[in-house]
C-alpha cells in the first residue's frame, strides 16, 4: 500500500512541532545560528521582556477566570506537579480517556483550563480560547497540552514525560492492559494503539528507516495521547505514518519493512 500523508496530518504535525519549539524557546531562549550570537543585549532583553509580558498576561487571565462565578461545579485536581504520573498509572481520578475529570468530547475547554490551572505546582505557559499548555513544574520538561474543537469542547489531551520520570510500557500494560496494535508514527517513532479505550502511546524509539523495532517491557513512552474512541480514525490518521497496523502479539520484534 502506498503511504499517503494526509494534509490534515501534515498540518497537525507542524502545529505540534511549533508548540514544542515554543516550549523549548521558553526554557532556553531562541536558537540562533553562529552569525547571530553577537546580537545586542538589547535584543535579548526585548525578547525576554516579551516572554515575561506573555506570562504576566496569562496570569492575569487566569486570575480573572478564577474570580468569575461558576455556573457548574469544577472538580479539584487530585494530582500535583510531582505525582501526576503515579496517579495516571495507579490512582487515576477517572478512567481513560478522561484525565483529572477532563473528558474528550464532553468537557468544555474553559472548565479544563480551570482544572489544569488549579493543579499545585503547574505553570501555564500557553493559553488560548481553545487550548492550554503547561509545565508540570519549573524544574522539568514534563509538559501537558489540551486542545479543543471549534465548538470549544476538549478534543485531545497530551501528556509528555521526559525529565527523569520515564514511563515504561510494562507499567502502562499493568494498569491499562495490552494495546490492540502497533503502528509507525509521523515523528519517525512508533505508536501503540489503545484506540478502543481512547489512548495512544508514543515511543521514544525513533527510526525513519522503518526498520524492525523490538518492543520490550522497558520500551520507554514519552507521550500519552487521550481522545474519544468516537474519534479514533481521525486521531490515528493524524499521528500514524499510515494506517497499516500490526496486531499486538506480545513483546517481540515488529517488522514494518514491508508495510
Amino acid at each position: 500500500m502506498k503511504k499517503i500523508i494526509k494534509p490534515a496530518a501534515i498540518t497537525f504535525f507542524l502545529i505540534t512541532i511549533f508548540i514544542l519549539a515554543a516550549f523549548c524557546m521558553y526554557l532556553t531562549g531562541p536558537i540562533m545560528p553562529p552569525s547571530d550570537l553577537t546580537q545586542s543585549a538589547q535584543s535579548a532583553e526585548t525578547f525576554y521582556a516579551q516572554i515575561t509580558a506573555d506570562i504576566e498576561s496569562i496570569d492575569v487571565e487566569l486570575t480573572k477566570m478564577a474570580s468569575e462565578p461558576e455556573s457548574t461545579f469544577i472538580p479539584t485536581a487530585s494530582v500535583n506537579s510531582q505525582n501526576w504520573l503515579e496517579h495516571f498509572l495507579y490512582n487515576p481520578a477517572c478512567q481513560i480517556p478522561c484525565w483529572e475529570n477532563i473528558s474528550p468530547n464532553e468537557t468544555k475547554i474553559d472548565t479544563a483550563i480551570r482544572i489544569v490551572s488549579g493543579i499545585p505546582g503547574v505553570k501555564v505557559i500557553s493559553l488560548e480560547t481553545k487550548s492550554i499548555g503547561w509545565y508540570f513544574d519549573d524544574d522539568s520538561s514534563n509538559t501537558g497540552y489540551i486542545v479543543a474543537n471549534q465548538e470549544g469542547i476538549v478534543l485531545q489531551i497530551y501528556l509528555w514525560s521526559r525529565d527523569g520520570k520515564a514511563i515504561y510500557l510494562k507499567d502502562v500494560i499493568e494498569s491499562y492492559g495490552t494495546p490492540v496494535a502497533i503502528l509507525e508514527g509521523m515523528d519517525c517513532n512508533y505508536i501503540l494503539s489503545y484506540r478502543y479505550q481512547g489512548m495512544l502511546l508514543s515511543t521514544t524509539d525513533t527510526s525513519c528507516s522503518r526498520k524492525p523495532v523490538n518492543i520490550m517491557p522497558i520500551t520507554q513512552i514519552d507521550r500519552i495521547i487521550l481522545f474519544s474512541p468516537e474519534n479514533q480514525e481521525y486521531t490515528l490518521s493524524v499521528f500514524a505514518f499510515n494506517m497499516d497496523e500490526i496486531i499486538w502479539d506480545g513483546y517481540k520484534t515488529y517488522d514494518f519493512t514491508n508495510k
